[in-house]
């Protein structure tokens, strides 16, 4: 039935505006308590005008899918917001609720169907941030979006953008704002080969996630919903409590005031599978917002405030070991940051308990003492109780002995506060450390494929019509082919164990903004028999050419299984993937008055290798010493001086830090060499070659190559480092 009165939206009737009007706010009203009747309203608005525009309220597309979402029709509501989406951009119109909703719903449901056309429509709301007739009912709508986007993007791009402005609704907007977020999110798509944005359709999934599960409904987003956009699902996910009989009767039961209601609530992530101290303690005060805190928020601050030598004190501390005690243990399976700590808490805590039973007991033997119609033979309880008194000789209440077992003789009160005090500081230390190892953003994309390990390495080159051509060599070792175990499990699971491979190289050359100008593909078989040999495959070349001004380069390598069951063969299964961006590339200045220079290119050297360039490219940052080593680059825009020829000079440095020995620190050496050329042309191809046989300590090197021209007095340098292997 909706199929059908949805595809009567263009109507011959036309009723007057008012009418449509008083429909709308009737739907609207019934809406709540309702959605069945105003979806019924709303029908007869779209019927008559689908691309009805209420003053007050909005378009009607948009209350109409809501009514289907409360009635469980999500299909309907998603297909619903397609089509209106759609129509309305027809004639030139957004309309944020529906664009809005459209992408937090296909988010919050997981519709992967929709991924694609709901970061479309993402990308449409931040390019609104450049509209300038955008007001402040639009940006509210949009401020969930800029919240999450806040923490992923690196802190230059949210100043720029000026984020934190826009979320306190401190302005509206600013120019090119829409346009800078859209550019960098151009920049993390990490696979330039499709037509999506995986990275952004991850986010945007998170962001999904949170809205459904890390939203308070007064405050908006929690601490939760921050450390999920970043680093996405933890490792493992535990709700602290401290509800056990145990506790009860040692805690609550005797102390009226602290109630187990009244303590916060907690929970503990754990991100093993990103850095070792990616852990994080979230707590919930007076049922408000979860923030990130420490295991000691989780105690009532009433608690912690009181603990002293008083009888009170006394009372507090032992409340206060006995719930860490049971907090540290639920930490400590999870993390080994709180195992020792736990060790002593649950140590004294134990020892508090058999003090408490041997005191109860000794009471119970005086007690006995002067009573005598106590029976001879006890029930086993009270039995265990004597056998208590006599193996600790505890007296009457009042002489009390503390455990040593590596805990300090101190009275309750005192460990409390030691334990408190110590914790604090360790807990604060490995926030600062997870400050420093932890990354900012954390994508999950690539964790069911293996990486791909290469080495890359690009040079710039000024062609004859002024634009630069970068040339990005890349290889692999033969071991970096070979399946690991996830790979292997695929190419089980697909009945293709030992199976050849197909190798695909795609450069994505991008303008200033990230677009994508052009794909370079390169593809390559490799044969399961080379890679049980040691060596590395042969370096494969892709060139981009035509840039000028900034630009970006993304290199993508992938291997596939090559299935040769079909003719022609077809690539199987992904195994392994890398992906390499080089951003913020700058083109070579064609400017002729301009002395100007490539980027130096290593070669394996070898003249008989090619007639071009003086060896075969050396992609590799790790340099062997027996490596016959040879730098190329180009000069550009030599001046003729009176004779009609250029002259220059051409000197390298190399800096070497070297290996001191035995209580020596490492040193730095230091060698140039000069040389005088004369052409008969304003570009010069050149080379040095290099001996690392006198690099036999040598642990790094850098080499930086000057070129002087003699006539015009310009200089112009290149650097290259690398890390010397034996």
């Amino acid at each position: 039935m909706w199929g059908l009165l949805l595809g009567l939206w263009l109507s011959s009737v036309n009723p007057a505006v008012d009418s449509l009007e008083q429909w709308v706010q009737q739907g609207v009203a019934l809406l709540p308590e309702h959605p069945a009747q105003a979806a019924t309203v709303f029908v007869q608005v779209v019927q008559i005008d689908s691309t009805y525009i209420s003053p007050r309220h909005g378009a009607a597309l948009f209350w109409l899918g809501q009514s289907l979402w409360l009635l469980d029709r999500q299909e309907e509501a998603l297909t619903l917001w397609e089509r209106g989406l759609a129509l309305l951009q027809q004639r030139g119109w957004v309309d944020v609720r529906i664009a809005d909703a459209y992408v937090r719903r296909v988010f919050m449901v997981q519709d992967r169907t929709r991924y694609a056309r709901g970061a479309q429509v993402y990308q449409q709301l931040l390019a609104l941030l450049d509209d300038p007739a955008l007001d402040t009912e639009t940006l509210q709508l949009l401020l969930p979006h800029l919240e999450a986007l806040s923490w992923i993007v690196p802190p230059a791009i949210a100043a720029r953008a000026d984020l934190a402005g826009l979320i306190q609704q401190k302005r509206v907007t600013r120019p090119g704002v829409g346009q800078l977020l859209l550019a960098w999110w151009r920049s993390q798509d990490p696979l330039p080969v499709t037509r999506r944005n995986e990275r952004l359709e991850e986010h945007l999934e998170r962001v999904g996630y949170a809205l459904t599960h890390f939203v308070d409904p007064d405050e908006g987003f929690d601490d939760r919903a921050r450390i999920y956009v970043r680093l996405g699902p933890p490792w493992r996910r535990v709700r602290l409590t401290v509800s056990n009989p145990w506790l009860r009767r040692k805690v609550f039961a005797r102390m009226p005031t602290l109630m187990e209601i009244q303590m916060p609530r907690g929970e503990f992530w754990v991100y093993r599978h990103i850095n070792g101290d990616a852990q994080y303690v979230f707590v919930s005060r007076d049922n408000k917002p979860y923030r990130l805190g420490t295991s000691f928020d989780l105690l009532p601050s009433r608690l912690l405030s009181g603990i002293g030598a008083t009888t009170r004190g006394q009372e507090k501390a032992r409340a206060a070991i006995r719930i860490l005690a049971e907090l540290y243990g639920q930490l400590a399976t999870n993390h080994p940051l709180f195992g020792l700590r736990y060790q002593d808490l649950a140590t004294y805590a134990l020892w508090l308990d058999e003090l408490e039973l041997a005191e109860e007991t000794a009471n119970w033997v005086r007690l006995r003492s002067q009573v005598t119609d106590i029976p001879d033979e006890l029930d086993p309880e009270t039995q265990r109780r004597l056998n208590m008194a006599e193996m600790m000789g505890v007296p009457v209440m009042g002489g009390m002995r503390y455990p040593g077992l590596g805990l300090a003789d101190q009275p309750p009160h005192l460990f409390a506060l030691r334990m408190i005090q110590e914790g604090k500081i360790e807990e604060d230390e490995a926030i600062m450390r997870r400050e420093e190892h932890v990354p900012r953003v954390y994508s999950n994309l690539f964790e069911e494929v293996e990486p791909l390990p290469v080495a890359v390495r690009l040079a710039r080159f000024l062609d004859a019509d002024g634009t630069t051509r970068t040339r990005l060599y890349w290889s692999a070792s033969n071991k970096a082919f070979q399946p690991g175990k996830l790979a292997q499990k695929r190419l089980r699971e697909t009945g293709m164990i030992g199976a050849d491979f197909l190798v695909t190289a795609t450069l994505a050359q991008r303008d200033e903004a990230y677009r994508t100008r052009t794909l370079h593909v390169r593809r390559q078989q490799v044969w399961q028999t080379d890679l049980n040999t040691e060596g590395v495959a042969d370096p494969m070349l892709l060139e981009a050419r035509g840039d000028t001004g900034l630009y970006h380069l993304v290199l993508q390598v992938s291997q596939f299984a090559l299935n040769r069951a079909t003719q022609p063969p077809r690539p199987g299964p992904l195994l392994k993937i890398t992906s390499i961006r080089f951003d913020s590339l700058q083109a070579l200045n064609a400017d002729p008055s301009v002395l100007e220079m490539s980027d130096l290119l290593p070669l394996w050297y070898d003249p008989a290798l090619s007639d071009t360039l003086p060896g075969r490219p050396y992609p590799f940052v790790r340099l062997m010493r027996d490596v016959p080593l040879a730098l190329y680059f180009e000069i550009y825009h030599l001046t003729f001086g009176a004779d009609d020829r250029t002259h220059y000079e051409v000197s390298y440095e190399v800096r070497r830090r070297e290996e001191g020995g035995l209580l020596r620190r490492d040193r730095e050496v230091q060698t140039t060499s000069r040389t005088v050329y004369e052409g008969t042309d304003r570009t010069a191809r050149e080379y040095i070659v290099l001996d690392l046989q006198d690099w036999e300590k040598a642990r790094s090197v850098e080499v930086v190559v000057r070129v002087r021209d003699l006539i015009s007095g310009q200089e112009v340098a290149r650097t290259i480092a690398f890390e010397v292997r034996s």
